[in-house]
């Protein structure tokens, strides 16, 4: 065989498996957590998600004892990433939601009565050229705590993401929280850390 024929052999196999190596990436499983963040208070605050932690300065902000504000208007709070990203769900596994609700004066001061936590995360999709692709709903759901002297009650939510989100490639999240139950002394949203989720990624293999 000639030095021709066997470049041209060569590049024939390449070819071939070229687009089949393109069509079938192989993808590491990894996981990434994004925090709740918070500035400022009442009529300044802004909200959002980060995928760093420091201290918040909305920690504190909330109602004063007696009757939470959330439980009296049915009111919820609304945090998205203000970041644009390309991560890639993996349908095979979960996204863990950790909030706490804790008093507006700080650790160490006691709270009675029941803690419940709404919460409902989406994701939202990378469009392509195409029309507009909706949210991926990731999961909701509602936890009570009976607190009974502690200075907080931290609830914390397991969601398996759907088999049909399997390798969307999604650009934010948006995590919706109400922090509500009558209860005196823990019903205001945690920051700093504290409240957050891990979510199960995909990672195209190098």
């Amino acid at each position: 065989m000639t030095t021709t024929v066997r470049l041209l052999a060569a590049l024939f196999a390449l070819a071939v498996l070229a687009p089949a190596a393109m069509a079938n990436p192989v993808y590491d499983k990894i996981e990434d957590t994004f925090y709740l963040r918070g500035e400022g208070c009442g009529a300044t605050e802004n909200l959002y998600l980060d995928d760093r932690s420091a201290v918040d300065e909305y920690d504190g902000c909330g109602t004063i004892g007696g009757l939470p504000v959330n439980e009296a208007v049915d009111a919820e709070d609304s945090l998205s990433t203000t970041k644009a990203y390309d991560l890639i769900l993996d349908g095979d596994g979960q996204v863990e939601v950790v909030i706490r609700a804790e008093s507006w004066v700080g650790d160490g001061f006691p709270g009675a009565g029941q803690s419940v936590v709404d919460v409902s995360l989406s994701a939202h999709p990378i469009a392509t050229g195409g029309p507009f692709v909706p949210p991926v709903t990731l999961g909701s759901g509602t936890s009570e705590i009976l607190v009974a002297g502690q200075d907080n009650a931290t609830h914390t939510f397991t969601f398996d993401i759907p088999d049909t989100a399997h390798q969307t490639h999604v650009s934010g999240f948006t995590l919706k929280v109400s922090v509500r139950g009558a209860n005196v002394n823990v019903n205001n949203l945690g920051m700093s850390g504290d409240s957050y989720f891990t979510i199960d990624l995909l990672e195209e293999a190098v």
